[in-house]
């Protein structure tokens, strides 16, 4: 977990939180005043540098895969 420490920024984990919260990217962007594909962008990063896929996008609405479930779990500790 120290490892994961190092490398999740706090704004993530507050993007993935509101994302959970609020449903989805589109309310996510409207709370943090920022454009939907920012958010994506700062999520994809995260994704991209744990080599783990957080979130699934295929359908109409961003989901929470099994992992990015236990990471925000996790990450609501920190």
């Amino acid at each position: 977990m120290n490892n994961l420490k190092k490398t999740l920024p706090l704004n993530t984990l507050q993007i993935l939180d509101v994302i959970d919260k609020k449903g989805s990217f589109q309310a996510a962007s409207q709370y943090f005043n920022r454009s939907i594909s920012s958010l994506s962008y700062q999520v994809q990063k995260l994704e991209d540098e744990l080599d783990l896929l957080l979130l699934d996008r295929s359908g109409h609405r961003a989901k929470f895969t099994e992992i990015g479930k236990i990471l925000l779990e996790n990450g609501a500790h920190y």
